[in-house]
């Protein structure tokens, strides 16, 4: 579930960018003043989603879930020479 709101965050984040790049193109381009405050909030939304994907990744490391691939023993690495 939480795998699921994180991808699903991160689609948000690419769609907010996909919108807000060529609206800031066409709000620049042609100087308008309500264009470039909708490509501020945009930007300001890419950022909010792309911050939610990466808590709920951290909060699944901390919460014990992505344990098992820490505790895996290493494996001795050998260096075999040219």
């Amino acid at each position: 579930m939480i795998s699921q709101l994180g991808s699903a965050a991160v689609l948000l984040a690419l769609m907010t960018c996909a919108v807000g790049a060529p609206l800031g193109y066409v709000a620049g381009a042609s100087r308008s003043a309500a264009g470039l405050q909708w490509t501020r909030r945009m930007a300001l939304a890419f950022a909010l989603f792309m911050i939610l994907a990466a808590k709920m990744k951290n909060g699944m490391a901390s919460k014990g879930k992505l344990k098992r691939l820490h505790e895996q023993p290493a494996q001795p690495q050998t260096f075999k020479g040219c």
